[in-house]
C-alpha cells in the first residue's frame, strides 16, 4: 500500500521472552502475538479517532466507525501482522480515508454513470456530465497518530507479550495440577 506507515517490532534484548515464545506450540505462539499486537495498537486507534474528530466534520460517521485493527495471519508461518487504520469491506465503510489523509487535486471530473445529480434552489433537480472540482486539502489523521504513539506501542507490546505469556503459564500449570 503506497504511503503506508509501519512500526516493525522484534523482541530484541528479551532473550527469556524469545525463548518462552519459541517453546510454545505455533498456534499458541500466534495467539499470544495477535493478542499483544491488538492491545498494543489501541493507543494508535484512539489517537486516529481524536485526530479525525478535530480535523473533519463527519456526515455519516462511517470513517470513524471503520478505524480499528485487522490481523493478517500467514498460514504456515509463525509471524503475524496487525494493520491499524480505516477498514473496508463488510460493515466497514472507510473507503474514502485516503482522500481525507492526502487530499484531492483540483480539476474537471466527468461522471462515469452519465450525470452528476444535485438539488438546486426550490428542490429542482440539476444534472450535469462534468463538474469543475476545486480539490480538497489534506487533513492527515493516520500518519500523525502513528508518529506520536510509536514509543507507546513498543512499550505496550512488550508489556502485553509478558502478560500473555504469564496467562499461558498459569493456564498450563492449572491444567498440569488436574
Amino acid at each position: 500500500m503506497p504511503g503506508a506507515q509501519a512500526i516493525n517490532m522484534k523482541l530484541e534484548g528479551a532473550e527469556q521472552i524469545q525463548k518462552l515464545l519459541q517453546e510454545l506450540p505455533p498456534a499458541l505462539k500466534k495467539s499470544v502475538l495477535i493478542s499483544a499486537q491488538k492491545k498494543a495498537a489501541k493507543p494508535v486507534v484512539q489517537q486516529m479517532i481524536r485526530n479525525l474528530d478535530s480535523s473533519t466534520k463527519s456526515r455519516s460517521g462511517n470513517l470513524k466507525k471503520s478505524i480499528g485493527t485487522k490481523t493478517l495471519k500467514d498460514r504456515g508461518r509463525e509471524t503475524t501482522s496487525t494493520i491499524t487504520g480505516p477498514r473496508v469491506g463488510g460493515r466497514f465503510k472507510g473507503y474514502h480515508a485516503h482522500l481525507i489523509e492526502h487530499g484531492t487535486s483540483a480539476g474537471e471530473r466527468t461522471s462515469k454513470k452519465g450525470y452528476f445529480t444535485f438539488k438546486g434552489k426550490g428542490g429542482k433537480t440539476i444534472r450535469v456530465r462534468m463538474i469543475d472540482h476545486p480539490g480538497t486539502k489534506a487533513r492527515p489523521f493516520a500518519k500523525p497518530a502513528i508518529e506520536s504513539k510509536k514509543e507507546e506501542v513498543v512499550q505496550a507490546f512488550s508489556f502485553e507479550i509478558g502478560a500473555a505469556l504469564n496467562r499461558v503459564m498459569k493456564r498450563t500449570i492449572k491444567k498440569a495440577k488436574r
